[in-house]
């Protein structure tokens, strides 16, 4: 089997594709749910309407604070780690575990939304969604995140700069 070579832009690219498919799943996601759950009755909310317009953003801010936490404790696993392939696939999983997070939450309050009509469940959403673009990976955040020194950082810059090889 061959193996493959991964540069910096092979590598940038295919975490952008990645991005780029879960902010679509969530553009996608929230105009469904809008226009196919909001015309349907709401649920009942007797009794309900104040645990829920507490429960919705915490359970939100915990999720993002638990991305944030779970991210932060990856990257800094990575710290003792000499090879800059290995801390690149390292920082994708952490990526990526970040994101779903974010992303989940996000889908909680669109649905949450979408069954219970409560516009501050919405607003939880965009900033939740908000957040989320702002994530976008680029060099400087990986260069900043993995605090990577000279050297590693002028090998991720260079484009054609082969970082790792792996299977297939």
């Amino acid at each position: 089997m061959e193996k493959r070579r991964v540069t910096s832009q092979v590598f940038f690219r295919e975490l952008n594709l990645l991005y780029t498919a879960l902010i679509a799943g969530s553009l996608v996601i929230l105009p469904v749910v809008y226009f196919f759950l909001t015309p349907l009755d709401p649920v009942d909310l007797v009794g309900l309407r104040n645990l829920i317009l507490v429960i919705f953003p915490i359970l939100a801010f915990a999720l993002l604070i638990l991305s944030l936490l779970l991210f932060r404790w990856k990257i800094k696993q990575l710290v003792e780690e000499k090879k800059i392939g290995r801390k690149l696939q390292e920082y994708r999983t952490a990526l990526l575990l970040r994101w779903a997070i974010i992303e989940g939450a996000c889908y909680f309050c669109i649905i949450g939304f979408g069954l219970l009509r409560v516009n501050l469940v919405l607003a939880l959403a965009v900033f939740l969604f908000a957040y989320f673009v702002m994530q976008k990976p680029t060099v400087i955040k990986a260069v900043t995140d993995l605090d990577l020194n000279a050297i590693e950082r002028e090998r991720l810059e260079r484009p054609d700069e082969v970082l790792y090889e792996t299977d297939g």
